[in-house]
């Protein structure tokens, strides 16, 4: 992909991640393998107006780590 499209792409996952959210009432949770691109991807969304958004902090390699039973040292962050 060329950097239009990825920006295109980009903008159209944030639209229907923002309908989603509208339309369940439910918190958009990014992840990622270690934590730093879904904190950019929460930055971004909340740029582009999706707010009730978070990520896991420290990613997959962390929920891993704690046997992917989420809670027992993972944190959500959420946005703000």
């Amino acid at each position: 992909m060329q950097a239009p499209e990825i920006v295109r792409a980009w903008r159209d996952s944030l639209v229907c991640a923002r309908q989603i959210a509208a339309a369940t009432g439910r918190r958009v949770v990014f992840f990622c393998a270690f934590g730093e691109r879904s904190a950019m991807a929460v930055a971004a969304a909340k740029s582009a107006g999706l707010v009730n958004t978070a990520h896991i902090e420290g990613g997959i390699d962390a929920w891993k780590k704690v046997g992917w039973a989420g809670g027992d040292g993972v944190s959500i962050v959420p946005a703000g």
